[in-house]
């Protein structure tokens, strides 16, 4: 393929995933953005994480939303379009690592199986902190193909910065490099160094031992929930089956294996790591695809040329491209309809807290519908607590009795949201808590996602 034709793909193919993408960036759901938008909107106002609010996230993420809140405020286009445009930056990088080490062609079939799997479309714009890890483990990634080993180490450690799961990668190249090139490992290392190291000695120093509980040891308490990870790998697998194939294919027939031996290592080992890790979530798996595309690109094209006959080869070309259209519009039908179906009741449930509250009311609850009820609302959350979920609290990092009990003590009026089945709501402290000091104030049965209870609780009088 001819450069310039390879450029007007790579655009065409930006195109049609920016255009899938545009819903959702006015979509509102419950979920993890809504807590860091929130936490967005304390550092905005001059709180800082880990010492004024909990935070589990590294410094680079958190700091990120909260300077988008700065500039925007509470504006989910200005948020949601900064995802979008890392997974475009993340596709550059890919396509030109891909390009100048094996052409054209595979550099746009990589950056095809990349953007438009099923994970990728789904998180483009929810800022989870994802979307800037997997940024910098592009950059990173093509840095080091191209033997500007500093200049990787510093990008795989802003990877380390907004993602701790980027550790695992990372970790593999210092292995890599120092058994086999000791002297572009000590690059590494000072690169990795400037950033990683530097801005944790710098995150302890403001905050102390509150960071490395936050930020690290948290992340160790979590409870383990083996058949939930299980679920998760087999979601995953079936919805992004191409790039498994293609990884699969490229075990079998590459004869290039030697060329994305990093690749190929890392992806192992961040299976291994997904697998034998407490509790995952689908957009863990993100990473894993930046590096497995480029191992599942070569493997179709392998696959391809160990086709001696031309008719299997155009068999097997339009098998591919029927199977994966039909999949394909299956996924994106379901992004639209389903996943973009905004949250029309959340608007519902902030109208009635605005309309039957003062406006130093608080709010406490779900974590995933707390904070985005507080940002429509007006209303702050309780403690500046954004994090609740569950995990937080088993974690032991955080007491739930001692909570429940601050709000008996709060003198401000009380709103807490709560999905029955799901989080705190499963802890007796939460049952006990809104038997004795709540009413049933509106409930919400929401056909995609369940059932929300608002209730009103009565503050010390």
């Amino acid at each position: 393929m001819k450069k310039e034709y390879s450029i007007i793909f790579l655009m065409v193919l930006f195109a049609v995933f920016i255009a899938i993408e545009i819903p959702g960036l006015v979509h509102l759901e419950p979920g993890d953005e809504n807590v860091y938008f929130y936490m967005g909107k304390l550092i905005s106002e001059g709180k800082m994480p880990y010492r004024d609010f909990f935070s589990s996230h590294p410094s680079l993420h958190i700091f990120s939303v909260g300077l988008i809140y700065s500039l925007f405020g509470y504006n989910l286009v200005a948020l949601k379009i900064i995802p979008l445009l890392c997974y475009l930056v993340s596709a550059v990088f890919l396509f030109l690592l891909m390009k100048k080490r094996f052409g054209s062609n595979e550099a746009i079939v990589a950056v095809f199986i990349f953007l438009f799997s099923y994970n990728v479309m789904l998180e483009a714009t929810y800022f989870l902190g994802i979307e800037l890890t997997t940024m910098f483990c592009s950059i990173g990634l093509y840095f080091l193909f191209e033997k500007r080993f500093f200049v990787s180490g510093i990008f795989f450690g802003f990877a380390g910065l907004s993602g701790l799961y980027s550790l695992i990668p990372s970790a593999v190249v210092f292995a890599v490099l120092f058994l086999k090139q000791k002297r572009n490992f000590l690059f590494f290392l000072f690169g990795f160094s400037v950033t990683f190291v530097l801005v944790n000695l710098l995150m302890l120093v403001l905050f102390g031992q509150p960071y490395v509980q936050q930020s690290y040891i948290y992340h160790l308490k979590k409870p383990t929930t083996p058949t939930s990870n299980i679920e998760t790998f087999v979601k995953v697998i079936i919805n992004n089956w191409l790039i498994f194939l293609g990884a699969i294919l490229f075990i079998l027939f590459s004869k290039k294996r030697n060329i994305l031996q990093l690749p190929l290592i890392v992806s192992a080992v961040y299976l291994l790591y997904l697998a034998v890790s407490s509790r995952i979530f689908n957009f863990y798996f993100i990473i894993l695809f930046l590096f497995l595309s480029t191992v599942s690109a070569l493997g179709f094209f392998s696959f391809f040329s160990s086709l001696k006959k031309a008719s299997l080869r155009i068999f097997f070309f339009l098998a591919i491209i029927v199977l994966f259209g039909i999949f394909a519009f299956n996924r994106i039908t379901y992004i639209e309809k389903i996943d973009f179906d905004s949250f029309a009741n959340g608007k519902e449930l902030a109208s009635f807290i605005e309309q039957n509250s003062p406006k130093d009311a608080i709010i406490f609850g779900d974590s995933d519908t707390a904070a985005l009820i507080s940002l429509l609302s007006g209303r702050r959350l309780a403690f500046d607590m954004a994090d609740t979920n569950d995990m937080v609290f088993s974690s032991g990092l955080v007491s739930i009795s001692a909570t429940y009990e601050a709000l008996k003590n709060s003198k401000a009026s009380l709103f807490i949201i709560l999905r029955p089945g799901r989080a705190i709501f499963n802890f007796p402290e939460t049952i006990s808590f809104i038997q004795e000091e709540c009413i049933l104030a509106r409930q919400i049965d929401d056909p995609l996602r369940g059932t929300f209870l608002l209730l009103e609780c009565s503050p010390t009088q």
